[in-house]
């Protein structure tokens, strides 16, 4: 995704993004106009944290891309077969705008 990013940054001619390859929980960042955290809400244990960092950090706006259903949920008719077991389905888009 960080390269799909600068590719289309590059070709907006966009050239003030700064990526931050750490987890967000320990990334260490200044405030900046836009925070952009594209679909990695579905494995984030502590929701609240993450989103009042998000938007303690963003003066202007904050991004937040995210699938209505998160990409592994396109296995769970198969999981029991590999797993013996059902798969829990991870949160995505609805359950992330009811903590909103």
């Amino acid at each position: 995704m960080r390269a799909s990013l600068h590719q289309i940054a590059a070709e907006a001619g966009i050239d003030n993004i700064t990526v931050v390859a750490k987890r967000w929980d320990d990334a260490k960042v200044p405030p900046a106009d836009v925070v952009i955290s594209a679909h990695v809400i579905y494995m984030v244990e502590d929701i609240q944290a993450f989103v009042v960092k998000l938007v303690a950090h963003a003066r202007q706006q904050v991004l937040k891309p995210t699938f209505m259903r998160p990409p592994g949920a396109r296995y769970a008719p198969f999981w029991r077969c590999v797993h013996d077991e059902d798969r829990v389905e991870l949160p995505g888009a609805a359950e992330f705008m009811r903590v909103l």
